[in-house]
């Protein structure tokens, strides 16, 4: 079976699997070019991996159809689009159908991590869901949302500009 790897990319793996272990971080860059070429698929990982990271996120506001979801609008971000993607994913226990998207609006990756964190610390959401789930702290009532319209609308250009490294998701 090693005959099969004799373009090389078996050593490839090797020498990148020997450097992670020094942890050298120049060296690891330095080899990540050959790994590529050797490994043209690594490059979409890569992609994806810069999109959660530092690329361009929706922020939104959506309501639900579901039962037991109808008196709820989330708040939050993600770099799915369209955003009613992000929920077909059944993170909360159940596959959350999109009612109504009441605002969706661009921002750089942690422009959203930064918006998202402080309209939550100005108006805390108001409905606490018995779900294990990341997002579960993203749900308020609908009673709610013309004081989160109002805070996002007077403050969303604020962070336009916020850029930096956030962790991928």
């Amino acid at each position: 079976m090693k005959d099969f790897w004799n373009d090389g990319t078996d050593g490839a793996i090797r020498d990148f699997e020997t450097l992670l272990k020094t942890k050298d971080i120049k060296s690891i860059a330095l080899k990540l070019p050959a790994l590529l070429i050797r490994l043209p698929k690594l490059i979409d990982y890569i992609i994806t991996t810069l999109k959660s990271c530092i690329g361009v996120h929706q922020v939104y506001i959506v309501t639900f159809k579901n039962v037991g979801y109808e008196h709820l609008f989330k708040i939050g971000y993600t770099k799915h689009q369209p955003i009613t993607k992000r929920f077909a994913e059944k993170r909360y226990g159940v596959k959350l159908i999109v009612k109504d998207i009441i605002r969706q609006d661009e921002l750089p990756a942690m422009g959203a991590v930064e918006f998202e964190k402080f309209i939550k610390t100005e108006l805390p959401p108001t409905v606490s869901l018995d779900i294990e789930n990341p997002g579960k702290g993203e749900f308020y009532d609908i009673t709610m949302l013309d004081s989160v319209l109002t805070l996002w609308e007077s403050n969303l250009d604020k962070y336009e500009n916020v850029r930096g490294l956030k962790s991928p998701n």
